[in-house]
């Protein structure tokens, strides 16, 4: 699907697969630049999204299947943004940390 800005040139461009999921945006900036972002589907539910070169910078976090929050990485610390999930004894989501898994957010539930 392309959108085209009043002079007929490209503002955006999505790419789908066959189950209907985006799996890849395109932005067109300023002087035309194009940004690719794609999104990441484990089981048709969206985890996390990707920059052009590949490297994770969004993960999606779901407490009983329904999305709870976005957490944004930083292209450069991406290896040492990795989230850790700390899980009840009930199954239900308590909070994420970082690679070191100090514990960084929590949620009430």
């Amino acid at each position: 699907m392309a959108i085209d800005g009043a002079d007929g040139k490209p503002v955006a461009r999505y790419t789908y697969n066959a189950r209907g999921e985006r799996i890849a945006k395109t932005v067109y900036g300023a002087e035309r630049r194009a940004t690719t972002t794609y999104s990441i589907y484990r089981d048709q539910r969206l985890v996390a999204g990707a920059n052009a070169n590949g490297v994770v910078t969004a993960h999606y976090l779901y407490l009983q299947g329904k999305p709870v929050a976005m957490v944004k990485t930083a292209p450069q610390t991406s290896l040492t943004a990795r989230l850790l999930t700390f899980v009840t004894t009930l199954g239900g989501l308590r909070g994420h940390g970082g690679e070191r898994s100090a514990l960084v957010a929590t949620y009430a539930g």
